[in-house]
């Protein structure tokens, strides 16, 4: 059976709820997934449910939440063991479901309907969503409980819910991945040997047919050292793989928090961690030889490199399998493809019939494909109140020059066992004249805009006063910018921060 739910984000004028369709028989615990995804909450704290009205009778409220390891929180109920139906069982039983135990985001959870499945609707299904939820960690920001200022009308917000959910959906309905096509597929990749025929900064592009988005390939190899294929995926990666190609001086760690990328690589057996060579072995897939050995590796603004999920192997794939046709089009300089106009890539795009069945074409491809306007330029929101900015104005100006940035540092952290470790982030203020350190600190991983804007604003705190010329990186005025204040114009971009980078230097040495 199919539920139909009224979820409500409590404390809010005007009111912001979904309705939301899920199977009855889905756990608490994926139905927290789906709460996360259609509120745009982003998992980073606690959440539990406490059940108040069952089987149409108001009960004691009763917790169903997640069993914690230490024993610090002991639920009544383990949300991965119960499902919706072991307590909504008539139209009006209801729970609160609480996230973040800081902010305290009270949801009210009505069954509105019981319903049976519909042909053709990918389950969970967003009916109607009203208006936008706040941003993670900014209750100070709604002291006054109105809702946040509406950018999407209601039929764009409940599109974008379903867009959200239908991830979801993917990700509960895939088949189990098939590792040994993958390290087949990248076998033979290896023997056709693409860095030998095109050069290393050309970017090739698939098209996937299932999400529709693109994937930009670059072939490594060019220069001898690294031989294999990173795939960028969507907007985030091809806007990652643009800053690598257009590289200055930064470090490897540095460049390596610039991509949004997934990455096969043909090195040598003693090279591979132990996860790698199982996986090998497992597929019982045979390598020899030197840099014939594929180590797959997920690279993410924030957290250390790591073994690839199943939806990055898949666009891999499509990657592997793909790409050769590009790479004989380009060896027999196939008649189609001689000609290109400035601004143009060559691409695999998949086109379906009157059947329903894909077949691939190799033409030249402008940026009206992607599925996002490049020419728009991302705008950061303020995350400080309006008080804490009123007090950010109400601040002195003093005949001080400071450096001020915001950056990930070089010692990972993993919480727990077999979690994706992370790198903190650091922000820091340096007098320019003297060298000397005059704030830092140090912050776990998150939302790095929120994070750069709160450090900064407890620089100013701190000093009680706004320097004369902060001078910062593009990346951290755009992200100071919308603050807004009265010395705003304060905020100098610099393509060099010395002593921000002797600074780095010295954290580097402190590391070895």
């Amino acid at each position: 059976m199919i539920y139909q739910f009224k979820v409500q984000l409590l404390g809010f004028r005007p009111p912001i709820w979904r309705r939301l369709q899920v199977e009855s028989n889905m756990t608490f615990l994926d139905f927290h997934q789906v709460l996360q995804l259609a509120f745009e909450w982003e998992d980073y704290h606690l959440h539990t449910y406490r059940m108040t009205k069952s089987n149409g009778k108001s009960i004691e409220p009763l917790e169903i939440g997640p069993e914690d390891e230490y024993g610090l929180f002991s639920p009544s109920y383990d949300e991965a063991e119960i499902v919706l139906a072991d307590f909504f069982k008539k139209e009006k039983d209801r729970a609160v479901y609480t996230y973040d135990f800081g902010d305290d985001w009270n949801h009210e959870i009505i069954l509105e309907k019981v319903l049976a499945p519909e042909k053709g609707v990918a389950y969970p299904f967003c009916v109607k969503a009203m208006r936008e939820a706040p941003e993670e960690d900014s209750r100070g920001m709604y002291v006054d409980d109105v809702s946040p200022e509406e950018t999407m009308t209601t039929d764009d917000l409940t599109d974008y819910v379903n867009e959200a959910l239908a991830s979801f959906y993917l990700e509960q309905n895939k088949p189990d991945f098939d590792w040994t096509r993958l390290l087949l597929a990248a076998k033979e990749f290896n023997k056709l040997a693409p860095w030998t025929i095109v050069e290393g900064d050309d970017i090739y592009i698939i098209t996937d047919p299932l999400t529709k988005d693109q994937v930009f390939c670059s072939v490594l190899g060019n220069a001898h050292e690294l031989y294999g294929l990173a795939i960028y995926i969507g907007k985030e990666g091809f806007e990652s793989l643009l800053q690598i190609l257009n590289q200055g001086a930064e470090s490897a760690f540095e460049l390596s928090q610039k991509q949004r990328a997934v990455l096969v690589s043909f090195v040598n057996r003693n090279e591979l961690e132990k996860a790698d060579y199982e996986l090998i072995k497992e597929a019982d897939v045979s390598f020899r030889g030197k840099n014939q050995w594929p180590e797959f590796r997920s690279y993410q603004p924030g957290f250390f490199p790591w073994m690839i999920d199943h939806e990055e192997a898949r666009l891999l794939l499509l990657a592997l399998e793909q790409l050769p046709y590009l790479v004989e089009d380009i060896k027999k300089q196939h008649p189609r493809l001689e000609e290109t106009a400035q601004g143009a890539w060559l691409a695999r795009i998949p086109k379906e019939n009157s059947q329903g069945e894909i077949r691939w074409t190799s033409e030249y491809v402008t940026s009206s494909i992607f599925n996002w306007d490049v020419t728009s330029e991302e705008e950061y929101p303020s995350y400080l109140s309006e008080l804490e900015i009123k007090r950010l104005s109400k601040y002195k100006q003093d005949q001080g020059t400071v450096e001020f940035d915001f950056f990930p540092v070089n010692m990972p952290i993993q919480e727990q066992e077999g979690e994706r470790p992370y790198f903190p982030n650091l922000s820091v203020a340096i007098d320019q004249d003297s060298g000397m350190v005059l704030f830092q600190e140090m912050q776990a991983g998150g939302n790095r805009v929120q994070q750069c804007q709160q450090a900064f604003l407890k620089f100013l705190q701190n000093r009680n006063a706004v320097p004369n010329k902060i001078f910062v990186s593009e990346t951290i005025y755009e992200m100071l910018l919308p603050l807004k204040f009265l010395y705003a114009s304060n905020l100098i971009e610099s393509e060099e921060l010395s002593s921000v980078e002797e600074f780095k230097r010295m954290l580097e040495q402190m590391q070895k």
